[in-house]
């Protein structure tokens, strides 16, 4: 109704636990598919059987320089996937973290593998969450990439890794939101948006939810490295198709780099 006045939406917290009330009344269908009567069926569940390499579908990860930052995904962004993380993230699906934190832990250890061959200094490793704006916090309840990188560094440490969380990136300058930019107009969009606070004394994994044309990472990496850091490659929940992908080829098994040691290329 024209010039009737919006209902204000609650806060993180409380919006959360109205949730948990309301699935005792009408119980919550699947995030991905809308099956009833499951928060996530087993179909959907299995599309999030990575981890795989995807930087090669992520552009703005190529400094030109023939160096590219490694980076696995755990499942593809599109489909149930899609709704599965917009619904943790923007809808409330809070009954889904038990689930993504397990997919996190399991390819942390997976990456693991990979990290262990480019370390000689005792495996030691900085898990580093790219961070959520203080109110995207504030509206979800939590930080949700932070419990993602939690999760993967506790499934590193099952590899024998040194693995600790450390949100030492913070945001700097103002950014819009990402939805809907293109390529350039997210590097433009993410260009100094981030900074380091302290010292990184160890190699480092960054964590986020999810890549598109990785100009988020770039940032973070090229904020890391201005610091004095080495960043060995990025894990997230999910990746966009790289373009001309076929949608129907098989996903194939995590990739493990065959580089030198004290570095991924």
């Amino acid at each position: 109704m024209i010039g009737a006045r919006a209902t204000p939406r609650p806060p993180g917290p409380l919006r959360a636990g109205l949730t948990e009330l309301a699935r005792l009344v009408v119980p919550l269908g699947c995030a991905g598919c809308g099956a009833p009567d499951r928060g996530l069926c087993e179909n959907c569940q299995r599309r999030f059987r990575g981890p795989v390499r995807v930087e090669e579908g992520a552009p703005r990860l190529d400094r030109m320089d023939g160096r590219v930052l490694p980076v696995w995904a755990c499942a593809t962004y599109d489909g149930c996937v899609r709704d599965v993380v917009v619904g943790w993230k923007d809808r409330g699906r809070a009954d889904l973290t038990p689930f993504l934190a397990g997919v996190a832990h399991r390819a942390g250890a997976s990456v693991g593998l990979a990290l262990a061959r480019a370390l000689d200094d005792g495996g030691r490793v900085l898990v580093v969450p790219v961070p959520s704006s203080a109110a995207a916090v504030r509206v979800r309840g939590a930080d949700l990439v932070r419990v993602l990188a939690g999760a993967a560094a506790a499934g590193m440490g099952r590899r024998g890794l040194a693995a600790t969380v450390a949100p030492v990136l913070q945001q700097g300058a103002r950014v819009r939101d990402q939805v809907g930019l293109a390529s350039r107009a997210r590097a433009a969009n993410r260009a100094g948006a981030l900074r380091v606070r302290g010292t990184i004394p160890a190699p480092v994994l960054l964590v986020d939810d999810v890549v598109t044309t990785g100009a988020t990472l770039a940032s973070a990496q090229a904020a890391l490295e201005q610091a004095g850091g080495l960043v060995l490659g990025g894990l997230v929940l999910a990746a966009t198709p790289a373009p001309r992908a076929d949608p129907t080829a098989t996903p194939g098994t995590f990739g493990l780099p065959s580089a030198p040691r004290r570095g991924i290329v």
